[in-house]
């Protein structure tokens, strides 16, 4: 088993600031007006409009987090992952009680944000619990276990997206009670210090995997645990896995399988 953190190393604050809409046409807008790269918060946020646009809406923004998940080698199993995330503020002069979500993002790239990331946070496909809005204390880490969804998104040598998105009103597809120019958010801190988002990710090497480590030769078992293969690894019926051998200049053993095996 190996435990290993990956950080936060690119985010993006995608946000749709101004004109006056519906809710139904501001959560469905294919692009925003303004991308904020590394801006110091991870935010999801609910503007309505100025009176007298009764029932319309300014403002929404979703981010969507970059990992670097490129020490998860590709041949291994994971196990569990956790986001830890830090809040940094919430609002609510809206009077909504707005939650809060972790979800699947397809962006463009892994490496900057274009105003049409704004709709790849797709909402279908959470991956974790819900962030209820009373739940969460300012200047508290959190840590959020991800599903199998989430599980099965992690980029193993490579870099993983994440979105955050309202869930309450924006995925759900449900207007907010209307008051005019007021804000309702919840944001967590980037790329601050030791406020960093990171990814705790639990993974083990692929069952029956092999290497060679000084003069001794390991594999993982049927349980994925590391097994040293000697002399003494011996199988039910008796017959000694793990014997060794040269041919010409090449290494040859018998593996736990009593399969005759050759160093590549």
């Amino acid at each position: 088993m190996t435990v290993v953190n990956c950080n936060a190393i690119l985010h993006g604050q995608l946000s749709q600031l101004g004109g006056t809409y519906t809710w139904a046409q501001i959560i469905a807008l294919a692009e925003c007006n303004g991308v904020y790269t590394n801006y110091d918060q991870i935010i999801c946020l609910i503007q309505s409009a100025v009176a007298p646009n009764t029932d319309k809406w300014t403002g929404l923004d979703r981010t969507i987090i970059i990992f670097d998940t490129t020490t998860i080698p590709a041949d291994c199993a994971i196990k569990s992952v956790k986001l830890n995330i830090r809040l940094k503020s919430k609002g609510d002069q809206l009077s909504i009680t707005p939650n809060g979500r972790f979800y699947k993002a397809t962006p463009a790239s892994t490496e900057s944000f274009v105003v049409g990331d704004f709709a790849t946070i797709d909402g279908i496909t959470p991956y974790t619990n819900l962030i209820a809005y009373g739940d969460v204390v300012v200047d508290t880490w959190y840590e959020y276990t991800f599903n199998a969804a989430g599980i099965a998104a992690i980029v193993k040598a490579g870099k993983t997206p994440v979105g955050f998105r309202n869930a309450n009103y924006d995925v759900n597809a449900v207007a907010p009670a209307w008051t005019a120019n007021l804000l309702s958010w919840l944001n967590f801190y980037s790329d601050i210090g030791s406020s960093k988002p990171y990814l705790t990710i639990d993974y083990r090497l692929s069952k029956g995997q092999r290497w060679v480590s000084g003069q001794y030769f390991y594999y993982l078992d049927e349980n994925y645990d590391k097994r040293r293969i000697t002399g003494t690894d011996t199988l039910a019926n008796g017959t000694i896995a793990g014997q060794r051998w040269v041919e010409g200049t090449e290494w040859h053993w018998i593996d736990e399988n009593l399969d005759e095996r050759k160093v590549e």
